[in-house]
């Protein structure tokens, strides 16, 4: 059993998490099977377990049952996805209080669904970050709002212009992205791609209304460094841009900047 996909998972926690795992089973919100609960302890303590040694210290005396146990494994596996995802969730304030306004939207709690997505627009904005998940937060909010805007009043459409110019940016900075990483592989491998293919994505990134966002701006700078090496004021101004944009980006996504502006002094 140690080299099923649950085993695995389940070694893969620290100890608190699976402290925690055990609660969520023993949950009859989530769980009402004590065998789900014996069969997580039996994979937590020991090694080399087989699934017939497994069974008899989970339903003494019966005969074995290969069906039934892989059952029960693949009933404990789906619990423990449920599980990470619920964690997964429960870290992700935004998330947390987004699903929160539309659970209250749905009830035709207006009141209610005002108040929390109030709270939730506070957070946003209150928050540093203004990368590509913030702009996919901000316009799942304000989709939200739409929504009930639009139920009480079909008439009205005042929400969609934001929506829209949202949207763009999300497109923007994801296609943004992976233009940078296309230039990037260019300047170090040949390729037969067409280099300006993306012109026309650059001159929407660079109108006033999208190119003031942290994210478009980044990743412009970015593709400005590496698609035109020769001219290192975009580097420069990269360089700038990097200490004066700490937090409003993820620590993963400042290495990715990072790691491209050291491989174009690299090569350059």
């Amino acid at each position: 059993m140690d080299k099923s996909v649950l085993t695995k998972l389940i070694r893969s926690f620290e100890p608190l998490e699976r402290r925690e795992a055990v609660r969520y089973l023993q949950s009859p919100f989530f769980n009402l099977r004590q065998d789900v609960i014996d069969l997580f302890h039996q994979l937590s303590a020991a090694q080399n377990l087989e699934k017939q040694e497994v069974w008899k210290h989970i339903y003494n005396g019966t005969p074995y049952d290969d069906q039934k146990m892989r059952h029960l494994m693949s009933y404990l596996h789906k619990l423990l996805e449920d599980f990470l995802a619920v964690k997964e969730i429960m870290q992700d304030q935004y998330s947390r209080q987004l699903k929160l306004s539309v659970a209250y939207r749905k009830r035709g709690m207006n009141a209610a669904f005002e108040k929390s997505i109030r709270a939730l627009e506070k957070q946003l904005e209150e928050h540093p970050l203004r990368n590509q998940s913030y702009l996919e937060t901000k316009h799942k909010m304000l989709w939200e709002g739409h929504q009930l805007a639009y139920a009480a009043n079909p008439a009205d459409i005042t929400r969609l212009e934001e929506i829209s110019k949202n949207t763009d940016l999300i497109f923007l900075t994801e296609k943004l992205k992976v233009i940078c990483l296309f230039a990037q592989h260019q300047s170090v491998y040949k390729s037969s791609a067409d280099p300006d293919r993306d012109t026309e994505i650059i001159r929407m990134a660079e109108r006033p209304e999208y190119r003031e966002h942290p994210a478009v701006t980044m990743y412009l700078h970015c593709f400005y460094m590496l698609r035109y090496p020769e001219e290192e004021q975009h580097f420069y101004r990269l360089k700038v841009l990097l200490p004066e944009q700490t937090g409003r980006f993820t620590t993963e996504e400042m290495h990715s900047f990072f790691i491209l502006a050291i491989n174009y002094c690299v090569k350059n």
